[in-house]
């Protein structure tokens, strides 16, 4: 038997996507894993440069985008992702200056 959940973002019922939560489904508070393409991946330094930098990106899939950031591990993790390329993102949604994001 197939998993089905409805989607928060459109209300209809759907097979649950083995890649993760849709992102039009992420909702402040969630803790999630999944599975989406990467968009703009860059390193950016802290405001004190000499504290190293944080890897910020758009993971997205067909139901929108939304802002990422990784503090720990940033410059090795940032080798790995690629424009366009898959990236599996394990994170907490939260809200920051009234817009979702990802802290993973």
């Amino acid at each position: 038997m197939i998993e089905k959940e409805q989607s928060l973002a459109t209300g209809r019922e759907h097979p649950r996507p083995a890649k993760g939560p849709w992102v039009a489904d992420l909702a402040p508070g969630m803790e999630f894993v999944g599975f989406y393409v990467a968009r703009n991946p860059r390193l950016v330094a802290f405001r004190d440069p000499g504290r190293g930098k944080d890897l910020r990106m758009q993971p997205f899939d067909r139901t929108g985008l939304i802002d990422a950031r990784l503090w720990d591990g940033a410059e090795e993790t940032f080798e790995a992702a690629r424009e366009g390329g898959p990236v599996k993102v394990a994170g907490d949604v939260e809200t920051f200056r009234e817009e979702l994001q990802v802290s993973m």
